[in-house]
């Protein structure tokens, strides 16, 4: 079996993540390739893999109303 690097917490101690609030989401890939796009000149261009998360992630609150 193979071990994992010890991690720190990423939550914050004795915050309620249920409560409203705007949260930081951080995406890595295997090896962190470059799946999803390249920034050119300060802007996303988005690859074909890179359209269909940006377009699941707009539908996410047509599945979980809590979301905007």
């Amino acid at each position: 079996m193979t071990e994992h690097p010890s991690r720190k917490p990423t939550r914050l101690n004795g915050y309620d993540y249920v409560q409203n609030g705007a949260y930081f989401v951080t995406i890595c890939t295997l090896n962190r390739e470059m799946l999803f796009g390249d920034v050119v000149d300060g802007d996303m261009r988005l690859s074909a893999g890179g359209e269909i998360v940006l377009r699941c992630w707009n539908d996410l609150a047509k599945f979980y109303p809590q979301a905007e």
